[in-house]
């Protein structure tokens, strides 16, 4: 049994590329943060949790992210 890179080159990025999401305007970008973290607000303090990543990161264009994948071993 292969690792989650092993995953991600023989199954998940064939089949990105093979719907189409390599031509312009759609992009994908791999081990991205999409986001900042959520905010915990206890009493007066506040405190940011670790922020989000994931594997791709599926953009329509520049400003437009429609999904994130995740990809396991």
């Amino acid at each position: 049994m292969g690792n989650e890179a092993d995953t991600c080159r023989t199954y998940v990025v064939p089949r990105l590329n093979a719907a189409g999401w390599d031509a312009a305007p759609r992009s994908i970008v791999e081990k991205r943060t999409f986001t900042d973290g959520r905010i915990v607000v206890s009493g007066a303090t506040a405190l940011r949790l670790p922020r989000k990543r994931a594997d791709y990161v599926l953009r329509y264009t520049r400003d437009l992210l429609i999904a994130v994948v995740e990809a396991k071993r």
